[in-house]
């Protein structure tokens, strides 16, 4: 009985890691076949609408709060010297 769980239990976990591959390889492909699109500007001039394109749900969507936060925050490391050198993120899943 034991043997045969030690088995079930291989099997999927090669199903498993079979699974990720196949999505680790569908993401690197839409990542290394993704369109290019312009560089976002952080300056006020520039009006334009830029796009989201790998991400369906953001097309066409505009991203005005998350610019102005990024540039309070540039300006808030400007102001005090201060230097970010990393930021790690736990998304809870770990």
């Amino acid at each position: 009985m034991a043997n045969l769980y030690k088995r079930d239990y291989s099997s999927r976990s090669l199903l498993l890691q079979f699974r990720y591959k196949l999505d680790f390889d569908k993401s690197v492909d839409l990542f290394v076949h993704r369109s290019s699109k312009p560089k976002l500007s952080l300056d006020d001039d520039d009006e334009e609408e830029e796009e989201v394109s790998d991400i369906a749900v953001l097309s066409g969507q505009s991203f005005e709060c998350l610019q102005s936060t990024l540039k309070r925050l540039a300006n808030f490391f400007a102001e005090n010297a201060m230097v970010l050198e990393e930021i790690n993120v736990d998304d809870g899943n770990q």
